[in-house]
């Protein structure tokens, strides 16, 4: 079917037509996702649904304190450091295997039962649904290989936790609109216990956070049903996807020693830099949606005074999702303005237009006569530019970053850091 059907002709479609129309439709939806899915012809009935295999769990609880456990494996260290779903469950894996290998065999049996693993869930709803079924079906392969006995079943307690990074501080009563999409992929995932972090530490905050996991539980009842992706196309592709790049990963960590020799080589680091790189770029470029912040804003941000610096700059990683837009306000202080030069190369002009749109998105407006000016061309004109107008602050737009420059940018990602220390320095004088 090249078109939809209209009511009419609907009953007239055979199975050969939406064999061949739903994938098409599934690959315009896909392609807007974190993660790129090959869209495969539809399941057969000879063919098996992953989801089929994990078992619904007990129904769910809220847990509203953390508790100390020495069993707990967490993915919060990667999770939080930007990590993509891959790297967050193959790493995860690596420390559990890690731990297991360092357990006397008298001991194994014991930590297996007490074990209980602890994953991090955002607002990429879909993949955090298939994180928490990934995991139900990657522990018990790793588990049998330290446990000798066949027929053992391994019911390992899987506590879900709403995610710090996606909380923002601007509109901050927005929060409950994402708290809520990470309790329901929380509950659809099929996680036994539920931990909702509050968006501030107030009473209004707890209270209205708490109510999201009632609203839900009691009135929507979503904790009555039991595995209720088993079958989805897309869940099925998604964890299936998951579970191969998941499972490569640990055993590359496994090939290089185990998870603490890997993590003594700086490559674990360099890793999630990336994905923490790619990640910003996209919510910087509007890829991804931060609602109230890059996207349906109501107002232009206020100046930039409650924060402190100290604390602005060690919240990087907590608040990654939006610490790069509360860097960027800092601009409201100053004027700002584009301006590309003769000599400019294409990719210098493309950056260009990624700050404009990147600033442009979270409320701040470019004016003309302005103090602090993004500037492209060739190098000469530019220095000259420099020289006729000294008290204006220049950032170099580069394809290159070079030492000899103050400020310069070849990655739209450098904007946050860079305008942090521009402004820092501002604020000194």
């Amino acid at each position: 079917m090249d078109k939809l059907l209209l009511n009419s002709n609907l009953f007239q479609a055979t199975a050969s037509d939406w064999i061949k129309s739903i994938p098409m439709d599934l690959e315009c939806y896909v392609k807007e996702l974190y993660t790129q899915i090959t869209i495969k012809p539809l399941y057969y009935e000879n063919q098996h649904n992953i989801l089929s295999f994990i078992n619904d769990t007990k129904k769910v609880q809220l847990i509203e304190e953390k508790n100390d456990n020495e069993h707990l494996v967490s993915t919060k260290e990667f999770h939080q450091k930007g990590a993509s779903l891959i790297q967050e469950i193959g790493y995860t894996l690596a420390i559990l295997s890690d731990i297991l290998h360092s357990k006397e065999k008298n001991e194994l049996e014991k930590f297996i039962k007490e074990l209980e693993l602890e994953v991090y869930i955002d607002t990429d709803f879909f993949g955090s649904i298939s994180k928490l079924q990934v995991f139900r079906l990657l522990l018990p392969t790793i588990l049998r290989e330290f446990i000798t006995e066949e027929h053992m079943e391994f019911d390992i307690p899987i506590k879900a936790v709403t995610s710090t990074r996606t909380i923002t501080k601007e509109e901050p009563q927005l929060n409950l609109i994402r708290k809520t999409v990470e309790v329901i992929a929380g509950m659809i995932g099929e996680a036994n216990f539920i931990e909702l972090i509050p968006y501030e530490n107030t009473d209004d905050a707890k209270r209205w956070s708490e109510n999201i996991f009632h609203l839900l539980n009691y009135e929507s009842k979503l904790k009555e049903f039991g595995n209720i992706v088993k079958g989805c196309y897309y869940l099925e592709e998604l964890t299936h996807e998951l579970c191969v790049g998941a499972w490569d990963l640990f055993l590359q960590v496994e090939s290089n020693g185990g998870y603490k020799e890997y993590i003594e080589t700086g490559e674990l680091d360099k890793e999630i830099a990336v994905e923490r790189e790619k990640s910003i770029e996209k919510m910087m470029l509007g890829d991804v949606k931060l609602v109230g912040l890059n996207s349906y804003r109501r107002h232009e941000p206020n100046k930039y005074n409650e924060k402190n610096q100290d604390e602005l700059d060690h919240e990087t990683e907590i608040y990654h999702f939006s610490n790069w837009i509360e860097k960027c306000h800092q601009l409201a202080n100053a004027s700002w303005d584009c301006l590309i030069l003769e000599g400019a190369s294409e990719q210098e002009e493309d950056l260009m237009k990624n700050i404009l749109f990147t600033l442009h998105s979270i409320g701040l407006k470019n004016k003309i006569d302005a103090d602090v000016l993004f500037i492209a061309g060739d190098e000469k004109k530019v220095n000259f530019f420099q020289l006729m107008n000294p008290k204006k602050k220049l950032v170099r737009v580069v394809e290159e970053v070079s030492d000899e420059d103050q400020y310069s940018m070849s990655e739209i990602t450098h904007l946050p850091n860079l305008i942090n220390e521009l402004m820092k320095i501002e604020v000194q004088k």
